[in-house]
């Protein structure tokens, strides 16, 4: 696929719901909506990723409780038809996604590669150049840095990221109406914010399945929400 190019005008921004919503939501939305749906999710609990990995814990699957958790996730989105699923070409992200889809009761459904959605993907410009500076600050600070100032070694900004984000879901055909994107925490964390859904740092993150919902209106416009496991305990996610 092609990839959005950077130099093209500014998207419009979708309107952006502050109050967060839960899977049943998203499934309540993504049946009623008239257009597409787009859930932007993070992938479930990976053990931790050695401070020297240069490939960011490429190779890691889904502790026992995130297999758990994607599942039970699926069970809660069931209903949502038709549905396409893809993932950047990471292990634990290919793997959330047949889980989810293993709970949606899509025991076949296959899991696209989407490299938009990864490290080499839409975000970034140099992996070396982050990875380099990650290991100078330490990934919290330096995340931190790149949500406060917008600008990171190695990243596009927040706001061409976002665009460049927005331009991918509008033009790419993911097979069905509906899709289900599983990605990484950071470049989440910095699209929610590009949409002025809600701000993030260290201390207060995207936890794991946790995500961004898109649903296209009638008119072609988008709506923009944060969609998260727990309503009721989801400001307290820490970076990991």
């Amino acid at each position: 696929m092609t990839m959005p190019n950077p130099a093209t005008p500014p998207t419009i921004l979708p309107r952006p719901a502050r109050d967060p919503i839960s899977p049943e939501e998203f499934r309540e939305i993504a049946t009623a909506t008239p257009g597409r749906t787009v859930l932007l999710l993070r992938h479930g609990q990976r053990p931790s990723i050695a401070p020297d990995d240069p490939t960011f814990g490429e190779h890691l699957g889904l502790t026992e409780a995130g297999e758990k958790a994607a599942l039970d996730f699926g069970r809660r989105l069931r209903g949502i038809d038709p549905c396409a699923f893809a993932a950047s070409p990471m292990r634990r992200t290919r793997d959330t996604a047949r889980a989810v889809a293993r709970g949606m009761e899509r025991h076949d459904a296959a899991v696209r590669d989407a490299p938009e959605a990864g490290l080499g993907g839409l975000w970034v410009t140099d992996l070396a150049a982050t990875h380099r500076q990650y290991a100078i600050e330490g990934a919290a600070p330096a995340s931190d840095r790149y949500l406060r100032n917008g600008r990171f070694e190695g990243y596009r900004s927040v706001a061409d990221g976002t665009r460049l984000m927005l331009d991918w879901f509008a033009a790419a055909d993911f097979g069905a109406r509906h899709a289900l994107v599983f990605s990484h925490d950071i470049f989440i964390a910095a699209f929610l914010q590009g949409l002025g859904v809600r701000r993030f740092d260290s201390a207060n993150w995207v936890g794991y399945l946790q995500g961004a919902a898109l649903a296209q209106d009638a008119d072609g416009s988008w709506s923009a929400f944060y969609c998260v496991p727990d309503k009721h305990d989801f400001a307290n996610a820490f970076f990991q």
